[in-house]
């Protein structure tokens, strides 16, 4: 994805997480938000103020102009992007009110990848991005791994943990 994608698939985040806190806040007209409503709309809104930030954020500008031009600059951009859009998922990911409304059932398992699933399946992803993602993310795990040493161990010593 490019950064024009990047922009237009979190301004469409965007604008679903503030109709879900609309129809949360509209639900209950006068009445004061029940407890599982206000731990929901505190987790959209939560969500939405951190991928406002996200699809937002153009470049990061350094006082030093030498950190600008370095080819990092971008990655250090796309990493504080990533970090805006990992704290709003985490924001929903928490909330049990919001696992529930997507899934009842799943929600309940508890363990962290169930959790993950829900989220996950309840994002509404384009079946194209789902396989790419899942494609790229299949050619990473499957790179040879080499590990000689760790770097903060002396060379030629054992690990700490063999006999």
């Amino acid at each position: 994805m490019d950064n024009s994608q990047i922009t237009q698939a979190l301004g469409r985040a965007s604008k679903t997480l503030g109709q879900c806190a609309k129809a949360i806040t509209a639900k209950t007209g006068q009445t004061a938000l029940s407890t599982f409503d206000y731990e929901m709309l505190v987790g959209v809104g939560i969500a939405l103020d951190w991928i406002k930030w996200a699809r937002d954020l153009n470049s990061i500008s350094y006082t030093n102009p030498k950190r600008g031009s370095f080819d990092r600059a971008y990655g250090t951009s796309e990493l504080t992007r990533f970090t805006f859009m990992w704290t709003a998922a985490n924001a929903l990911f928490i909330r049990d009110t919001v696992l529930k409304l997507l899934d009842p059932s799943r929600a309940a398992k508890g363990s962290e990848l169930e959790r993950f699933r829900v989220l996950f399946d309840g994002s509404s992803l384009p079946n194209s991005d789902v396989n790419a993602f899942v494609r790229n993310l299949h050619a990473i795990l499957s790179l040879p791994m080499h590990v000689q040493q760790f770097p903060w161990t002396a060379v030629n010593l054992p690990p700490p943990f063999s006999k």
